[in-house]
């Protein structure tokens, strides 16, 4: 009932201006048919007229946000009714400059709506299986937000779902690192780590967490030598090794700076010190650790 007396106050209003193939869809939708609206919305959809037309666009948009609650809301998270759906508003915009106030308003509210839905979808699907669909809906969410309010700072969300995704990779990683595919996964976790700190050089985590990605890749080549390694092959590994244990060293030094109480980042530093066998600054950070402990 509702949702009858709703669509009846849109039918009244200015959004409500069309005949044949949409009001016969926007009739089926009233009496919640969704199934045959969607049928008549997109026959609709081959007259040329009507894709000139935001009227059009705004119904199409309704009934295709009804198909995704009834259907897809919290079960599907790459939903085509949900992307159809903002696709219909989104075109609605284009016509912004001649659009009533209350459709305007409406049409915004509902972009607002599905951006919500595409960050909870990214949220759930940020694990190592379906990371890329995580990937695919945390984009939808950041362009759908910057419809509804293009100035809209999403920084710290940006921050919070790189840093997830960094550590999806980082398990992924550990995973595969002796395959072939482990390097692939080692620098995406880079990237990810590099470009937090590009955001915000003073995150503690991101320079930690980079600065340990790459000592413990230094420590898993070192595991993985054998007795019949050749003196050749043992000499490239070792520098191979100091070049991480290098590359590892201005990022923890940097969370140390953040945070010189911070146990992990001491035991970091004693573990690359003496991985470069420099015995003075591993005794420094050393002690440091013990009057901590």
């Amino acid at each position: 009932m509702q949702k009858l007396i709703i669509l009846l106050l849109l039918a009244t209003s200015s959004l409500f201006a069309q005949t044949g193939k949409v009001l016969e869809a926007y009739n089926s939708l009233a009496s919640n048919d969704l199934k045959n609206a969607k049928i008549l919305i997109d026959e609709a959809a081959k007259e040329p007229s009507n894709l000139k037309d935001y009227h059009f666009w705004y119904w199409k948009g309704f009934i295709y946000k009804d198909l995704y609650k009834e259907q897809d809301k919290g079960v599907n998270h790459q939903s085509v009714f949900r992307d159809e759906a903002v696709a219909a508003f989104t075109k609605v915009l284009d016509y912004k400059e001649k659009l009533p106030e209350d459709t305007l308003t409406s049409v915004l509210k509902l972009l607002s709506y599905f951006s919500s839905t595409y960050f909870n979808s990214a949220v759930i699907s940020l694990d190592t299986t379906k990371y890329e669909i995580a990937i695919e809906n945390y984009e939808k969410f950041q362009s759908t937000s910057k419809l509804v309010d293009p100035t809209v700072d999403l920084r710290d969300r940006d921050i919070k779902f790189k840093m997830k995704l960094a550590t999806v990779y980082v398990a992924l990683y550990e995973v595969r690192a002796n395959q072939s595919t482990g390097d692939i996964f080692f620098d995406k976790a880079k990237e990810e780590y590099s470009e937090i700190i590009r955001m915000d050089h003073d995150n503690l985590t991101a320079n930690y967490n980079l600065g340990i990605q790459f000592y413990n890749k230094a420590v898993n080549i070192i595991k993985n030598l054998d007795v019949g390694t050749s003196l050749e092959d043992l000499a490239e590994k070792e520098d191979i090794c100091v070049d991480l244990f290098l590359q590892a060293l201005p990022y923890v030094k940097t969370a140390y700076e953040l945070d010189p109480t911070r146990k992990e980042t001491l035991i970091g530093l004693t573990g690359i010190y003496w991985s470069l066998n420099d015995i003075e600054k591993f005794q420094f950070y050393q002690d440091k650790l013990k009057q901590i402990e």
